[in-house]
């Protein structure tokens, strides 16, 4: 839309916008994958991933055996990582300093903090609020596999020390897609869904 209104006509302009009624034409659809990427976080642990089918599994009344793929099974992406920071620095109005030192953070997130327990603050939000996110893993030759998913659970362990001590937490990523890319960022293949069929005819 033009987002303009002309002295004749008392509505906004739509542009480039033609009936798909022709045999030549096809529909395209656009894909939102914004998401928050875990890769700004301080990742201590190994990353493991599992790849499982989901399977139909029937006998007859005569022995014989039937295994159907139907799709993949939703997985989990595991992570770690540790939360530092003195808890007994002050800021001048006597807030505590571990929340409210400043980083870069994307638009339209109100959390920040430029150091690693202020990472963890962004953790818990990120699981609260069930924002999408990803993780891009390189591979031997170059490319990247992207995960994009849910953090599902957030698990911290209090070290001793009181407020300096180190706070160490696990994240449960829930993956829901999954893509190939090359090094230069460009989709290799199709944003693939797990969790079951794609539609209805792949289904056989």
């Amino acid at each position: 839309m033009s987002g303009t209104v002309t002295d004749t006509d008392n509505w906004p302009e739509i542009w480039n916008v033609f009936d798909g009624n022709q045999v030549y034409e096809d529909v395209v659809t656009e894909i939102d994958d914004s998401a928050f990427n875990l890769n700004s976080l301080p990742i201590i642990s190994d990353m493991g991933i599992s790849r499982e089918g989901a399977y139909y599994q029937a006998i007859t009344r005569k022995g014989k055996t039937i295994i159907a793929r139907t799709g993949d099974t939703l997985q989990t992406l595991g992570f770690s990582s540790v939360a530092l920071g003195d808890g007994e620095r002050l800021n001048a109005d006597g807030t505590k300093r571990a929340f409210t030192d400043t980083w870069q953070v994307p638009t339209g997130y109100s959390f920040a903090g430029d150091n690693l327990y202020a990472h963890l603050h962004t953790v818990r939000t990120l699981q609260a609020e069930g924002v999408p996110v990803y993780w891009d893993q390189l591979q031997k030759d170059g490319t990247w596999i992207r995960f994009w998913g849910v953090i599902t659970q957030v698990g911290e362990n209090f070290g001793v020390g009181g407020p300096r001590g180190i706070v160490g937490y696990d994240g449960a990523m829930t993956i829901t897609e999954i893509a190939l890319l090359d090094a230069n960022s460009n989709l290799m293949t199709d944003i693939f869904p797990l969790g079951g069929v794609q539609d209805a005819k792949d289904f056989t």
